[in-house]
């Protein structure tokens, strides 16, 4: 395996035309984690022509059943298409058996927790070693979580980032699996790993599943698989971060909640207030070349947790 990187082996699979679009699809092994089949796929968009802007490239993570498809529409005019023809740097990154990262030998064991302590780190740095620069992150629902995990456990410095924004619920699980006896009924009637479709187009882990049920319940906290007490740990980092949540602050975590009333987490919403978060989040010139396609897209958002319907952003590969 040929390396491009001076941090693990690194190989190009494949550099496509896709009309104005140029992606590119990178295979690392990053061989830091018990798994040493993990390979992990980050795809870089650019526009055609279009010279990049002065702003951090921009790592966009999927969340449960998805992969990276979820960005780019069927025709490429989802977010990722219109963040690259702004002029940003875009990578995709596919979580470990998902999308075009291969399926590793462990897939059944997964769990954030391997994405936090493992495979956000790698791809981090391995954006950053091509960039020059720390980047942005961006990620969709348990794609924000396992970067809020990667961060408090300090698996990802958070120099390591500039800024990080997250999409939809962190942990996004109904309240009925706080109760101990609906834990115990779902690991009799769960058997390995399960495909939701109304979800997306990915198998997830029991593992990982299992693990976000543990978490949540009456006597788990965020972060236990971790080892760490994930709310606390995030109050005292300095990393500029901010959310966009499908309702109001008035539900979720109480960890999550507190981290928004005292400014940690910034809650974003439409109109002119969001814009100057981003503004003072990001310390951009042209924060509306990531506000204006983030508005649009949000303002086509149909289902729960920031999703539109599966067969328009992940078609089943």
């Amino acid at each position: 395996m040929k390396s491009s990187s001076r941090l693990f082996p690194v190989r190009l699979e494949s550099a496509e035309s896709r009309g104005d679009l140029l992606e590119d699809v990178y295979l690392i092994k990053p061989n830091n984690s018990p798994d040493k089949s993990v390979e992990l796929a980050i795809t870089r968009l650019g526009a055609r022509d279009v010279e990049h802007s002065n702003q951090a490239p921009l790592i966009l993570f999927h969340g449960c059943y998805q992969n990276h498809q979820m960005w780019l529409g069927e025709s490429y005019d989802g977010l990722a298409p219109m963040l690259a023809r702004k002029g940003l740097d875009v990578w995709l990154l596919d979580a470990r058996g998902h999308g075009l990262s291969i399926v590793n030998d462990g897939f059944e064991n997964n769990t954030l927790a391997d994405y936090a302590r493992y495979d956000i780190p790698a791809a981090v740095a391995f954006v950053a070693e091509v960039c020059e620069t720390p980047p942005m992150w961006l990620g969709h629902n348990e794609g924000f979580g396992a970067l809020l995990m990667s961060l408090a456990c300090g698996a990802l410095s958070e120099t390591s980032l500039c800024a990080a924004l997250g999409l939809g619920e962190p942990f996004p699980l109904g309240s009925l699996r706080r109760l101990p006896l609906a834990n115990h009924l779902a690991d009799m009637v769960s058997f390995g790993d399960v495909r939701n479709e109304t979800l997306g187009p990915e198998l997830e882990s029991k593992a990982l599943r299992h693990q976000l049920w543990r978490e949540q319940g009456v006597f788990g906290r965020r972060g236990r698989s971790l080892d760490v007490d994930l709310w606390s740990a995030l109050e005292r980092l300095q990393l500029p971060m901010a959310i966009q949540r499908p309702n109001a602050a008035s539900k979720g975590d109480a960890g999550l909640l507190k981290l928004i009333e005292q400014g940690k987490l910034n809650s974003l919403a439409g109109g002119l207030e969001a814009t100057e978060l981003l503004q003072q989040l990001m310390s951009a010139d042209e924060v509306s070349s990531i506000w204006a396609p983030l508005e649009h897209w949000f303002g086509q958002l149909e289902l729960a947790f920031g999703l539109l319907p599966t067969d328009q952003i992940a078609p089943a590969c």
